[in-house]
C-alpha cells in the first residue's frame, strides 16, 4: 500500500462528502465533521480488536470483499458513490453496523451524538456513511494485495497504535467501553461517572477494616478529595479547549472549488439548464421561495447553513433575474420513427431583433435562453468551464453520421441571428453521444458532429472566429441513467456555452 489504512480512509472525506453527509443528516456542516473524523478512527480500532477474534475476523472480511464485489466501489469515489447510491449505500452500512455492535448501538449513537452534538439519529447515520467508506478501501485492498483474513486482521494491528491516536479525547471513553484497548484509556473519566466509577475504585483502594488508625483514614479522605480536585481540574481544563480551540478547528470555512449557476421556476423551484428540477439528498424540489434554503450575497444555496452541491460537486448558484419553466411540466417525447427526442418548447412568443424582424420561437428554446442570457447586462460569462452549457433542442443528425437534418438547419439559422445582434458574444458548441458503442468511435463522431453545427453556422453568416466546437463522447449525460431509448436520444446532443459577451 502507499498510504496507510487511516491515510486511505481519510483521502475520500472530501469536503463535498462532508457537506453531503451534513445536508442528509440535516446537521451543521462544522458538527458533522467533529462526528465524522471521530468516528472514523473509533470504528476502525473498535473493527481492529474484533478481527484479533478469529471468527469476527472471517465476518469483517466477508463484509469487506462483498462490498468490493457488489460492484458498488468500481473505478468509482466514495462521494459519486453516496451521489448515486445513497440509500443503497446507508441502507447497507446501517445494517453492518447493527450487526456488529450487537445491541451496543444505543450507547454508541448516544456516546458520538454527545460529543458532536448532534442528534442519536443523525450519530446512526454518521456511521451509516463510516463504516461503508472503510469497507470501500479494505475491500479494494483485499483484492489489489490478495489478503487473507488472517492477513487483514494482521494489516489491522500493524496500525492499531495509529488508530488509537487519532481517537479524539473527548471518544476516550467510549474507545474504552467498546473493548479497544490502549494505556491512553485506562484512566479516562467522563464527569457523569465521577460518582459511580471514581469512588468505588477510591473505596476498594482503602478498605475499611476494624482497628484501622484513625489518622490514616484521615490521610486517605485527604487523598480523595485531592483526586476529586485534580478531576474537576482536568475535566474543566477539557471543556475549555474543546470550546476555544478544538471547535476553533473544525469550523473553518470551506470555499467551493466550482460552481454551477442555475434558473429557477415561477414558484422559486431551482431547475437546471435542461429545465429539470434539482433535487435535495431526500428527493424534494429545492425551493428558493419556501424559507428552507438561504441563498447568499454571492448566489450561492444553502440548506441548514451548508452548501448544496450538484451530483459533479459543484456547489450550487442561481441566477434570481432568470426564471424558467420546469422541465416538470413541459418535458417532451420520444419519436421512434426518427429515434430523437422532441422538446415541448412552451408557448409561442417573439424575440425582437435590432433589424427591426421578430423571431417565432417556443418560451423554453435555447433561442430564448441565449437571447435573454445576452440581453441581460447582469448576466455574466463563468470561469467555470463547466458551467452554462445548453442544449441545442432541435438540433439532429443521420443515425451513427455528422450530417445535419434539414430541419435542424432552421434552430442553427436562429441563433446566428440572435449572435450577429450582439457582436462581442462568442459561443463554443460541444457534442455529445450516448454510451452505446465504444469511446473511440463516439468521441469521433461526437467531434464531427459538432464542427457540422459550427460549419452551418458560419455558413449561415456567423464570422468563424466567433464560435468553436469540440467532441466530448459519451460523457455528461443529461439524463443520468442512459437507460431507455427516450434518455439516450436526449443524451446524443449538441450543447452550447457563451464563451465571452
Amino acid at each position: 500500500m502507499d498510504h496507510s489504512l487511516l491515510e486511505q480512509t481519510r483521502s475520500e472525506l472530501s469536503p463535498v462528502l462532508v457537506d453531503k453527509v451534513s445536508n442528509y443528516v440535516s446537521e451543521s456542516r462544522s458538527n458533522t465533521s467533529q462526528a465524522i473524523t471521530g468516528a472514523l478512527p473509533l470504528l476502525l480500532a473498535f473493527l481492529n480488536e474484533r478481527l484479533q477474534n478469529e471468527s469476527s475476523a472471517k465476518q469483517i472480511y466477508d463484509l469487506a470483499y462483498e462490498f468490493e464485489q457488489s460492484g458498488l466501489f468500481l473505478n468509482e469515489s466514495f462521494l459519486r458513490v453516496f451521489e448515486q447510491n445513497k440509500h443503497a449505500l446507508l441502507g447497507k452500512g446501517n445494517t453492518c453496523i447493527l450487526e456488529l455492535l450487537r445491541g451496543k448501538e444505543e450507547w454508541v449513537f448516544d456516546g458520538l451524538a454527545e460529543y458532536s452534538n448532534i442528534t442519536k439519529e443523525a450519530a446512526s447515520g454518521v456511521f451509516a456513511v463510516v463504516f461503508p467508506l472503510i469497507m470501500s478501501v479494505v475491500g479494494r485492498i483485499i483484492t489489489t494485495d490478495g489478503l487473507t483474513a488472517q492477513g487483514l486482521a494482521s494489516m489491522f494491528f500493524q496500525e492499531k497504535e495509529a488508530f488509537v491516536e487519532a481517537i479524539p479525547s473527548g471518544l476516550h471513553s467510549l474507545a474504552s467501553r467498546l473493548g479497544v484497548q490502549s494505556q491512553k484509556f485506562e484512566s479516562v473519566v467522563q464527569p457523569q461517572s465521577i460518582k459511580s466509577t471514581i469512588l468505588p475504585k477510591v473505596e476498594s483502594k482503602t478498605p475499611s477494616a476494624p482497628g484501622l488508625p484513625a489518622s490514616r483514614e484521615s490521610r486517605g479522605s485527604k487523598s480523595l478529595l485531592w483526586l476529586l480536585l485534580i478531576l474537576i481540574l482536568a475535566i474543566a481544563g477539557y471543556f475549555v479547549y474543546q470550546s476555544f480551540f478544538a471547535k476553533e478547528e473544525i469550523q473553518k470555512p470551506i470555499a467551493p472549488l466550482r460552481s454551477e449557476t442555475f434558473g429557477i421556476d415561477k414558484n422559486g423551484v431551482i431547475v437546471d439548464n435542461d429545465l429539470v428540477p434539482l433535487l435535495s439528498v431526500d428527493g424534494d424540489t429545492l425551493n428558493v421561495k419556501n424559507g428552507t434554503l438561504e441563498v447568499t450575497p454571492e448566489n450561492f444555496i444553502l440548506l441548514n447553513g451548508n452548501y448544496v452541491y450538484n451530483s459533479n460537486g459543484d456547489a450550487i448558484k442561481v441566477d434570481t433575474t432568470l426564471v424558467v419553466t420546469p422541465k416538470s411540466l413541459i418535458v417532451g417525447v420520444y419519436d421512434e420513427a426518427t429515434g430523437n427526442f422532441i422538446y415541448d418548447l412552451g408557448p409561442e412568443i417573439e424575440i425582437p431583433l435590432k433589424n427591426g424582424t421578430k423571431l417565432k420561437v417556443g418560451e423554453s428554446s435555447v433561442e430564448n435562453k441565449l437571447y435573454k442570457f445576452l440581453n441581460d447586462d447582469n448576466a455574466t460569462v463563468s470561469e467555470d468551464k463547466t458551467q452554462g452549457w445548453i442544449t441545442l433542442d432541435r438540433i439532429y443528425f443521420e443515425k451513427g453520421k455528422s450530417s445535419l437534418t434539414p430541419e435542424s438547419k432552421q434552430q442553427l439559422k436562429n441563433l446566428v441571428l440572435i449572435l450577429k445582434d450582439y457582436p462581442k458574444a462568442k459561443i463554443k458548441l460541444g457534442g455529445y453521444t450516448d454510451n452505446a458503442g465504444a469511446q473511440e468511435v463516439n468521441q469521433p463522431l461526437s467531434n464531427e458532429r459538432a464542427q457540422a453545427a459550427m460549419r452551418t453556422m458560419v455558413l449561415l453568416g456567423l464570422k468563424k472566429e466567433r464560435v468553436s466546437a469540440e467532441g466530448y463522447g459519451a460523457a455528461h449525460f443529461v439524463c443520468a441513467t442512459n437507460d431507455t431509448p427516450a434518455c439516450m436520444a436526449q443524451n446524443r446532443r449538441v450543447d452550447l456555452r457563451v464563451v465571452e459577451k
